[in-house]
């Protein structure tokens, strides 16, 4: 028998031919799987040692750091200290500390820094002084006619923290009397004849050979906002005439109308006095200021 046409679209399944080739090829494919399978179950054991290296490397420093501290001394301190108000006390404890309670008593508190004068005739008698100082940096203008209660006014309107007083004990026993509002050494006023010798005078300074804030091997000056300003114009007054102040001897002319802090160091150093000066950053509370410090005086 004869077939007649085309044969081309025909096709013999498993079932024909008596065999599985959907099989065969599926079967094929997961063979060609495996080694693809065992790469990513290779890279999953090697995740899992690296999180386990990456474990026992934590334990180990951390073993590692116990043992460094086997090496400090205070590691084999058994006392500890406790403070029951960090604001008033803290308390650090050595080896040779005892254990026991202890009780802080203030026995004395830091006091107001005060100034106070030589004995005068009276707190309102004209004292016949001309000239100018300044107090924490602002300026006082005394004029003939003003006695010690008059001062002691020009001062309290400055504002600056520093309160004058009197004292009347009669007749050439009035005083006059500079107390900081801030306790403590570092609030002591800051007090200096600038134009004459007024307070000198008036024994609130020591006299010209005096240092009013002496600092290890020198003096230091008063503290101002700025280094670079004229002290004139920081003190706010006008009118201050050139000075030839004496260093180790040395005349050194100053002009505070129109030197800055800096100009002045800068005269000291180059005027061959022996001395250094410098313009040195403080902090009062929280605002930086500049004061100038002379050494080798």
């Amino acid at each position: 028998m004869g077939l007649n046409g085309s044969l081309s679209g025909i096709t013999f399944g498993g079932l024909a031919s008596g065999i599985d080739t959907d099989g065969i090829i599926d079967r094929l494919t997961s063979i060609e799987r495996i080694p693809a399978q065992r790469m990513q179950q290779q890279q999953a054991q090697l995740r899992q040692k690296a999180e386990v290296y990456s474990s026992l490397k934590t334990q180990i420093s951390g073993i590692s750091q116990a043992v460094n501290s086997l090496n400090i001394v205070g590691t084999f301190n058994p006392v500890s200290s406790t403070t029951s108000n960090k604001d008033v006390a803290t308390i650090a404890t050595t080896t040779g500390a005892q254990p026991g309670t202890y009780n802080v008593k203030v026995s004395r508190l830091a006091q107001a820094q005060k100034l106070g004068s030589a004995a005068q005739a009276s707190t309102t008698v004209a004292l016949g002084q001309t000239g100018s100082f300044i107090v924490n940096g602002k300026s006082v203008t005394v004029e003939a006619t003003d006695s010690l209660k008059s001062i002691a006014t020009k001062v309290n309107d400055l504002g600056v923290g520093v309160t004058a007083s009197l004292i009347d004990g009669g007749a050439n026993n009035a005083f006059l009397t500079f107390t900081s509002s801030a306790s403590g050494v570092a609030g002591k006023p800051q007090i200096a004849d600038t134009n004459g010798s007024v307070l000198a005078s008036i024994g609130v300074l020591g006299g010209a050979d005096s240092v009013r804030n002496p600092i290890t091997f020198g003096a230091a000056g008063q503290a101002f906002t700025k280094s670079d300003q004229s002290i004139g114009s920081l003190m706010g007054v006008t009118g201050l005439t050139p000075q030839t102040v004496q260093i180790n001897g040395v005349g050194v002319s100053i002009d505070l109308q129109n030197d800055s802090l800096q100009a002045v160091a800068d005269k000291i150093n180059g005027a061959g006095t022996g001395a250094s000066a410098s313009v040195v950053p403080i902090t009062e509370g929280t605002t930086t200021k500049f004061r100038l410090e002379i050494k080798g005086t």
